[in-house]
């Protein structure tokens, strides 16, 4: 009996790509490469579709992550892109967006590939995929990693975001066989309603965890000097891509006011972005340059790391701080503080697990780390109950992963029942 095939269209991933070119380990978005390994662990033969932006000399086609099969389609309009995302213009790289869709369905067309699944990480190649699918007869499956759709079109009257998400939107309301949305605390079940999405056909997963994070009886202060930091300083930490809706400039704001009670506290920044020299300039501008450290992006196994060192854990974000960061920090048993928005509180519980501000604004963070700072006794409550909520409440990637080739699995079979009926 022949393998089942299941092809993944996508776009560039940050930190995975990349370094999986480069012959390192992928980083990044870990549900990303963990379901191209679930999938040929489970007897798939797999394809990825990927458009990025490539040496010249790059081949169309390598096997990767023992066994992945990658079909490197290369962007163009490298020099347009690069230029039009350092002044802030990014919208503006839509406009190449028609030419990448042709470009995925010309390789579609010359690889003869029939797959079993069409699987769309993100919407960018929604319509393509489908047309793919109804013509060889596949399933089709539309993944997301969270959306902002019902944030734009079920809240917001804002007519430039609602044209800026109309890919995603129409996307979501097309006829796939299955749609996964990962809950994020972006309110994507809701989203899913004002689509039309059938309840039967939606998925909506919270992301798995390594429940290893955690070093026990770990000495912060020998981690902390073998990261570079002072092992006596009071370490505020966050973490992610250093883009607007993270909205990091809220701990930056905020750390005048915590350095006049604690002079030695530090605020250690993991990850990179578009914003990462307009954040060092706000920092000197506040004049807390020296006790703000800008680490950049780090593996995603060096992130325990920095978990387990840091006396503060603190999420600012615009929209939700339901995702990865936040489920690892709670795993890792971090002393956590972080804002009231979207669906943050499904796993973040006030005074239980973490301190919820609401609306949670810099003189709020300002306040509750210097109070978490001189009381050692609820910092440690804190993170006891954040380790123990997280063992009882989250799956492992493992566990997660399993989930849904497990749905992938009778997704086949109910397609090769209808075949033979």
């Amino acid at each position: 009996m022949s393998k089942p095939v299941i092809v993944f269209l996508t776009t560039a991933w940050a930190d995975i790509d990349d370094r999986i070119r480069a012959g390192r380990q992928p980083g990044g978005v870990p549900s990303v490469t963990l379901i191209w390994k679930e999938c040929l662990i489970n007897g798939y033969e797999v394809h990825v579709f990927i458009t990025t932006f490539l040496d010249r000399d790059w081949p169309r086609e390598t096997i990767e992550l023992d066994g992945v099969r990658f079909h490197w389609i290369n962007m163009s309009c490298h020099k347009a892109v690069r230029w039009l995302q350092k002044r802030k213009l990014i919208g503006i790289t839509r406009v190449f967006s028609i030419l990448w869709q042709m470009k995925m369905w010309k390789r579609i067309c010359e690889s003869e590939i029939i797959p079993n699944i069409v699987y769309l990480m993100r919407p960018t190649f929604a319509l393509v995929g489908w047309r793919w699918a109804k013509q060889v007869g596949a399933i089709i499956v539309l993944r997301q990693y969270g959306t902002r759709i019902y944030q734009f079109w079920g809240i917001e009257k804002n007519l430039i975001q609602r044209l800026r998400s109309l890919g995603e939107y129409w996307a979501m309301k097309m006829p796939m066989d299955l749609f996964i949305m990962t809950n994020d605390g972006s309110m994507g079940d809701k989203a899913a309603r004002l689509c039309g999405i059938p309840v039967e056909k939606f998925r909506f997963w919270i992301n798995g965890v390594n429940k290893n994070l955690r070093f026990i009886n770990y000495n912060k202060q020998v981690g902390k000097f073998k990261l570079g930091l002072p092992k006596n300083a009071p370490i505020i930490m966050t973490l992610g891509r250093l883009v607007f809706p993270k909205r990091i400039d809220r701990i930056i704001a905020a750390f005048p006011q915590i350095l006049k009670s604690f002079p030695k506290a530090r605020l250690v920044i993991v990850g990179n972005g578009p914003l990462r020299q307009q954040l060092s300039d706000y920092a000197q501008h506040l004049c807390v340059e020296t006790a703000v450290d800008f680490i950049g992006v780090v593996s995603h196994n060096e992130i325990g790391q920095y978990l387990n060192i840091c006396d503060i854990f603190v999420m600012s974000n615009d929209y939700t701080n339901m995702g990865n960061t936040l489920i690892e920090a709670l795993t890792c048993g971090c002393c956590i503080v972080t804002r009231n928005v979207g669906d943050t509180m499904i796993i973040a519980k006030n005074d239980l697990n973490s301190i919820v501000l609401d609306p949670g604004e810099p003189e709020q963070f300002a306040r509750e780390i210097i109070e978490l700072l001189g009381d050692k006794e609820k910092r440690k409550r804190l993170e006891e109950n954040a380790y123990a909520w997280s063992m009882d409440n989250f799956l492992t990637w493992d566990e997660r992963m399993a989930m849904e080739v497990h749905t992938l699995n009778e997704l086949c079979r109910h397609k090769s029942s209808e075949k033979l009926i």
